[in-house]
């Protein structure tokens, strides 16, 4: 007896796999974030130098950091915070 021909031998495409819902990803997502950053890094996401960064900080320009066990970070969301109140004080253009 053979098997009826509506058995799929191969396996589904793609496009029939499971999709995992948009929440459950912006979860995954969120859950990879970092929440604390180094000095050099929250620099680098506020594209400018290690001696311009610190001289702000000292400013009190930027967000304070946190100690943690003796290490010196800083909240993202804290530094999209501030990038996020300075591009509403500045005009565009």
């Amino acid at each position: 007896m053979s098997p009826p021909e509506f058995i799929a031998t191969k396996p589904f495409p793609a496009v029939c796999a499971p999709r995992i819902s948009t929440s459950i990803k912006n979860q995954e997502i969120q859950m990879n974030e970092k929440l604390l950053v180094p000095a050099v890094e929250a620099a680098k996401m506020l594209s400018m130098g290690r001696s311009t960064f610190w001289n702000k900080v000292k400013l009190k320009q930027l967000p304070e950091p946190v100690k943690i066990a003796g290490l010196t970070r800083w909240r993202v969301s804290d530094l999209r915070s501030f990038v996020d109140d300075t591009s509403r004080l500045k005009p565009a253009g």
